[in-house]
């Protein structure tokens, strides 16, 4: 019986082949946790900490091995097996864009953050070259602005303004007659404005009981 045991031992371990190699980056560091599989299977590894990885298979011929590893472009190469020599497969390094998140702390000092429902940077507010606040907000969805001149200018969001409407800047409120009268202007530089949020819906309530805070 044992001997018939360490016949069919020998006889699987003769009928598996090594896929194996080396996976690094574009300086030659090893890259450690990258995935190593072979196309539309379930057979793969993870290279270790150097980078090396290892892939038993039961029969010879031609693999198509996955490489992938985050931050970086992924790779596919195809491998004759048994293989000449050990893999050395180099991966070049990608830039992942993702959308931008927009994070303000909460003017009240408490510990409640919240997000914008849309913002205008400083490049679109650049662009814009609008010397008073209502003016820069007139480009976005559902916003208009109410003017008395050239100056007192106030932001309207669908139809509502005045004391439905809180200016903010920097958090606090802008606290001059603007506020109260619509005959003048509101006390803001737009030279000096880095972006401007809109919020809306229950995210205003942290700020007051409004609907809409600028």
């Amino acid at each position: 019986m044992l001997l018939l045991l360490t016949l069919l031992t020998a006889l699987s371990l003769s009928n598996s082949y090594l896929i194996e190699g080396k996976v690094v980056d574009e300086n030659e560091n090893p890259l450690q946790g990258a995935s190593v599989s072979i196309s539309d299977t379930v057979i793969g590894s993870f290279s270790d900490s150097n980078g090396n990885f290892s892939i038993t298979v039961d029969q010879t011929g031609e693999y198509q091995l996955e490489i992938r590893y985050l931050g970086y472009q992924p790779k596919s190469i195809q491998v004759n097996v048994p293989l000449d020599e050990p893999l050395v497969i180099t991966l070049k390094t990608i830039t992942i864009d993702f959308d931008d998140i927009i994070l303000t702390a909460s003017p009240t000092g408490s510990s409640t953050a919240y997000r914008p429902s849309s913002a205008i940077q400083l490049n679109d507010l650049q662009q814009r070259g609008a010397g008073n606040l209502g003016d820069a907000m007139l480009f976005e969805p559902g916003l208009s602005a109410r003017s008395f001149g050239a100056a007192p200018s106030r932001p309207v969001i669908r139809g509502f303004d005045g004391n439905r409407v809180l200016v903010l800047e920097n958090g606090e409120r802008m606290g001059d007659l603007g506020e109260t009268a619509p005959d003048h202007a509101l006390s803001m530089d737009m030279d000096v404005a880095d972006r401007i949020e809109i919020i809306r819906g229950p995210a205003s309530f942290y700020m007051a009981q409004v609907q809409w805070v600028v």
